[in-house]
């Protein structure tokens, strides 16, 4: 997959419907702009690393991916910050969270 993301410009995932889609975070790791639905339980945030487009709007969803592939500094921009807020939710950031979440149970 590192290969196959390696070679995009872009990762679409319009899902109707998704609880937290793993992808979206491996394509950002690798530096891909993502565009996918506000039903994907998606990290991506609108106009910063990705878009999110409405759900079943062929005509949204295809705008935004000319958009993002025909405009390089804007596909460069999203590159970096896509890359940065996929740190954000590594198993390390995710510990932290939980025990910051549990520390006030322990000792209370």
């Amino acid at each position: 997959m590192a290969e196959e993301y390696a070679r995009a410009d872009v990762f679409v995932l319009p899902s109707l419907s998704e609880g937290m889609a793993l992808a979206h975070l491996e394509a950002m790791a690798a530096g891909v702009p993502v565009i996918a639905t506000p039903n994907c339980g998606s990290v991506v945030r609108d106009g910063v690393d990705g878009f999110i487009v409405p759900v079943r709007d062929r005509e949204m969803l295809a705008a935004r991916i000319e958009e993002i592939v025909s405009d390089r500094q804007l596909r460069e921009r999203m590159s970096i910050n896509a890359r940065q807020r996929a740190q954000e939710f590594s198993i390390e950031r995710y510990g932290e969270r939980l025990l910051a979440v549990l520390a006030p149970l322990v000792q209370g």
